[in-house]
């Protein structure tokens, strides 16, 4: 038996792990695609936001990578973490309670997709609906409040996908989006490797194991952190007092915000959909009722920038003829989790009740 040299031995493992390496990065795989959901896994019915950064990822997972069915009427839901079902499990959500109505739209059945992300951003919300359309929906849900549309610069997952970024802003003129701090450069050859794509495999690879616990519970719920020494949240019944402050990210009672927003992002969003129609809704809120609520609705908004926006919302949406429905004071502060924006379970099956009905109307009882 030859003896074995233990020095040739590891300068041979290093030299066919080297090669490894750059075979990897010359090939570049889009490891984003392997997933093992939708095959051993039943598909995620929400994103799994805080596991993967990457788009292409959040798909993957997410059951609306199953093939369409003949009979289905597809309708994805975009929009922030009152979407997504913030403190909520995952058959609490909005679009849960709008698949147990089992509804019917031009004879086929209704199937709510839930593509909600924790961002307030109408251009995150670009980027996940120019993905969905590859997956022939039949109709969307654009959920949003007043701080989708304020300029805001890129949040991790913006950053993480900055080449769908560019297109979108190259493809629809978007150059008043922050581009500049993305700090975009092209990869390397060493970060297309193995070890430089390390923790985005091993974040992939946490998000397939993660497919054992939710086969077996249906769960990703992850209840928010609490630090020890928070104060005790009041109950939501108790009036709510609020700063004595009518000041609106620099502007005051006096000024007119419309040209500072980002509303003409709802008309990338009509190009980008082409003849799938989409239902605009400005999203419930919480109103308070305490101390100087008699000049703010909340602690997000004072009600003169707020009333502003509302206004230029139906105007708008009446000179475009787009379908639009105001829900800003749909739902009763008791069924609000917090002070603003996320609903409890019962907040979320009235306002499915109302989108149910909204989206017939506006939908489903019009000619095809």
């Amino acid at each position: 038996m030859k003896k074995i040299n233990p020095l040739r031995l590891v300068l041979k493992t290093i030299f066919l792990f080297a090669l490894a390496n750059l075979l990897f990065a010359l090939w570049n795989p889009p490891i984003e695609y392997l997933s093992m959901y939708n095959s051993i896994f039943p598909g995620r019915t929400r994103f799994p936001f805080d596991k993967v950064d990457n788009i292409d990822a959040h798909f993957a997972s997410h059951e609306i990578s199953t093939p369409k069915g003949e009979n289905e009427f597809r309708v994805i839901i975009i929009g922030d973490s009152s979407i997504w079902g913030d403190e909520l499990e995952s058959d609490q959500t909005l679009s849960a309670w709008l698949n147990k109505a089992q509804s019917k739209c031009f004879s086929k059945n209704v199937k709510f997709y839930n593509l909600g992300f924790p961002h307030m951003s109408a251009m995150k919300d670009l980027l996940i609906l120019n993905k969905a359309m590859e997956y022939n929906p039949d109709a969307i849900i654009w959920s949003f409040t007043l701080r989708t549309v304020l300029p805001k610069p890129p949040n991790p997952f913006l950053i993480a996908n900055v080449d769908p970024i560019f297109e979108l802003i190259n493809e629809y003129d978007l150059w008043e989006y922050p581009y500049d701090e993305f700090d975009y450069q092209e990869k390397t050859l060493y970060e297309k490797t193995f070890i430089g794509r390390r923790k985005e495999l091993a974040r992939l690879l946490h998000l397939q194991t993660l497919g054992i616990e939710w086969l077996s519970t249906k769960s990703d719920y992850q209840p928010r952190y609490i630090p020890p020494n928070a104060p005790p949240t009041p109950p939501i019944e108790d009036p709510i007092d609020l700063e004595n402050e009518t000041s609106f990210r620099g502007f005051d009672a006096s000024d007119n915000i419309i040209p500072f927003l980002w509303t003409h992002y709802f008309e990338v969003g009509e190009k980008i959909a082409g003849d799938v129609p989409i239902v605009f809704i400005n999203q419930p809120m919480f109103i308070a009722t305490g101390e100087n609520s008699d000049i703010r609705y909340n602690k997000s908004y004072p009600r003169w920038a707020y009333d502003q926006y509302r206004q230029f919302l139906a105007t708008e949406a009446s000179a475009k003829n787009r379908t639009y429905i105001d829900f800003w004071d749909k739902i009763p502060p008791k069924y609000f989790i917090g002070h603003t924006f996320h609903l409890s379970v019962g907040g979320e099956k009235l306002l499915a009740e109302a989108i149910a009905k909204g989206f017939q109307e506006a939908v489903c009882e019009k000619e095809p």
